[in-house]
C-alpha cells in the first residue's frame, strides 16, 4: 500500500466543516471516502469483525476516529493506548494518520486470533503500531485466561502516552477490575495527557424497560 495519501491536515479539515455529515454511511461522503483512504486495505474475517460488535467495520471506526479527533485532538506526533484493541477496527484508521518516527499506537487485547491479525496486515505495514496479547480471564471472551483482568498490569511504562481511549471496554468489566484499569491508565498516561471511553447512559426510562438493546445480568461482561 502506498502512503501517499492526503496528509492530515485535509482529514482534520474535513471533519470540522462538515461536522454532524461527517459521519455519513454514504460511500461517497468526502469524509467517508478520505477515511478509506486512510486506512490500512484488509478487513478482518466476520468472526473477528463481529468480536468487535459487527456491523459496518469502517463506519463504526469512523465514528470513533472522529471523537478521538474531536475530544482528543489527536496529531501525528502522538503516542496512543487502546486497550482491547479487538480486531484493529480502529486501529487501521489511526495507523496512516501517525509520524513515523514521532508518533506511535499500542494495542493490547484478550484475542490471540484478533492479535495476529492486526500483526499480520497492520503492523506489517506499520510498524510504529503495535499489538500485545494479554491473556486475561474473562467469562465470555477468554475464559481460560491465566490473569484476573484486576491483577493485570499494562505491559508499557510510567507516562508514556497523550491518549488512552477505550470504546466501551468499561462496560465488560466488574467494578474492581475497572478501578484498577482507572489506576494504570492513569499509571502510563503522561501528565497533561487525555482519557476517553465510552460508557452505557441509563436514564430514567431506560430504566423502566425502553432499551434498544437487552442488558445482560451483571457479571465480568455485563
Amino acid at each position: 500500500m502506498s502512503k501517499q495519501v492526503p496528509p492530515m491536515s485535509d482529514f482534520l479539515e474535513r471533519f470540522s466543516a462538515e461536522g454532524a455529515s461527517a459521519l455519513s454511511h454514504d460511500p461517497e461522503s468526502s469524509v467517508y471516502t478520505l477515511a478509506v483512504r486512510h486506512c490500512t486495505p484488509a478487513i478482518p474475517p466476520q468472526e473477528l469483525i463481529d468480536l468487535v460488535g459487527g456491523g459496518n467495520f469502517n463506519y463504526a471506526g469512523l465514528m470513533n476516529i472522529y471523537n478521538i479527533i474531536a475530544f482528543c485532538g489527536l496529531r501525528p506526533h502522538h503516542r496512543i493506548l487502546e486497550p482491547g484493541c479487538g480486531s484493529g477496527r480502529n486501529a487501521r484508521l489511526i495507523a496512516p494518520l501517525l509520524d513515523s518516527v514521532s508518533g506511535n499506537y499500542r494495542g493490547f487485547d484478550i484475542s490471540g486470533p484478533a492479535i495476529d491479525w492486526c500483526r499480520e496486515s497492520i503492523s506489517s505495514l506499520y510498524p510504529n503500531v503495535r499489538f500485545d496479547h494479554s491473556d486475561i480471564q474473562n467469562s465470555h471472551y477468554n475464559p481460560e485466561g491465566s490473569i484476573k483482568p484486576e491483577e493485570y498490569r499494562f505491559p508499557y511504562e510510567d507516562e508514556e502516552f497523550d491518549i488512552v481511549f477505550l470504546p466501551s471496554v468499561f462496560t465488560h468489566m466488574e467494578r474492581g477490575s475497572f478501578e484498577h484499569y482507572l489506576d494504570e491508565i492513569h499509571r502510563v498516561t503522561k501528565t497533561g495527557g487525555v482519557l476517553l471511553s465510552w460508557h452505557f447512559l441509563l436514564e430514567n426510562s431506560a430504566k423502566r424497560g425502553k432499551l434498544s438493546a437487552e442488558l445482560v445480568p451483571y457479571d465480568d461482561v455485563s
